[in-house]
This record gives C-alpha cells, structure tokens and sequence, in this order.
C-alpha cells in the first residue's frame, strides 16, 4: 500500500492477510507450491447454482 488510508484499507489488509495465509498454506501442504496450475486452482466449468438467478453470459 502507498501509506493513504481510505475506507477500503481494511478490506485492502484483510486480502492481503488472506492471500499470505492461502499462500503459506500451500507451501506448507504441498511441497513444490510452484507445481499449481491456473487449471488446477480454478474451475472454469460453469454449473448453474441452484436456487440462483445469476446465468453466465
């Protein structure tokens, strides 16, 4: 961050801790962490939500 507070700073720090915890814990759980592939972290098949009225465009 640049040092400016503004009404989103907590939310900023609040990623940031979250992504350094996701971060660690990958390292610590799956021993080469630079092995992940974009394919292996995210799931790109759409499944509608049941329940749900957001549809993919």
């Amino acid at each position: 961050m640049l040092g400016v507070e503004t009404v989103d700073t907590p939310y900023v720090r609040a990623v940031q801790n979250a992504a350094r915890a996701v971060s660690a814990s990958l390292r610590a759980g799956g021993g080469d962490f630079g092995a992940a592939t974009l394919e292996d972290l995210f799931d790109t098949r759409y499944r509608p939500v049941p329940g749900s009225a957001t549809r993919r465009r």
